[in-house]
């Protein structure tokens, strides 16, 4: 059994046998030769008449192939096929449960987005602007890793940077700088400019949408006479939701 299984089975199996009901269980194995499997494993325990327990009896399938299917699955429906990196249906799950689990936890996103992307791709091509996405993608991934925060492409031209657990909003500010400085650096010859919405909230105040909705109308007030810039989000702007 591997190791991160172990544990787990041994609580079902105390619990099984103290109820007198049958185990059914999923987990990982590691055979003889060291490859990983999944196993299905259904099981009871076998008592004598003085309600000793004397065996455990069941069965265990190989499942590996049918787990491959669905972990495949999952990543389809959680990943951008372009990018590889979490979408707008894994964003909007995981505020659900952040609203579920960590009620009143400061929290905020960072929205990106490249200007005219449309205009980009009637311009210079599908092709030309993919590349862009990924390299961004790329880019963005490199600035993420190693600092607390989880990186999202909610569409085509648009990217959330979600963060926890910072300490106030001049944290933000200089985060901010840091992604504009990365986008100047890497693409102002490559497109039109883009701009960052922020949005600062509590995780149980705020839907996926209405976050989203935020950072956008934020976005959209970014100064246009600068090529990469930013701008929170405050109640001047509510008149636009």
């Amino acid at each position: 059994i591997a190791p991160t299984y172990r544990e787990y089975l041994r609580q079902q199996w105390d619990r099984v046998l103290q109820e007198r009901s049958r185990l059914s269980a999923e987990y990982e194995i590691i055979t003889a030769s060291g490859e990983i499997k999944w196993v299905f494993e259904q099981g009871q325990g076998v008592f004598d008449e003085n309600d000793q327990l004397v065996a455990l009896e069941g069965l265990i399938i190989d499942i590996t192939e049918r787990k491959r299917q669905e972990m495949l699955l999952k990543y389809i429906n959680d990943h951008d096929p372009l990018s590889g990196l979490y979408n707008r249906r894994y964003f909007h799950e995981m505020m659900k449960q952040h609203s579920q689990k960590e009620p009143n936890t400061k929290r905020a996103v960072l929205l990106i987005n490249l200007r005219k992307f449309n205009l980009l791709i009637m311009t210079f091509g599908y092709y030309y602007s993919e590349t862009l996405i990924t390299e961004l993608s790329a880019r963005l991934s490199s600035l993420c890793k190693g600092n607390p925060f989880q990186l999202f492409h909610i569409t085509m031209d648009r990217f959330i940077l979600y963060l926890t657990g910072y300490r106030n909003r001049g944290e933000l500010v200089d985060w901010c700088q840091k992604v504009v400085q990365m986008l100047e650096g890497e693409f102002s010859s490559s497109s039109f400019g883009g701009n960052i919405g922020v949005l600062e909230f509590t995780s149980g105040s705020e839907e996926a949408d209405s976050i989203i909705k935020k950072a956008s109308i934020a976005a959209d007030n970014v100064d246009d006479s600068v090529t990469f810039g930013y701008q929170f989000f405050d109640t001047s702007m509510e008149e636009y939701l």
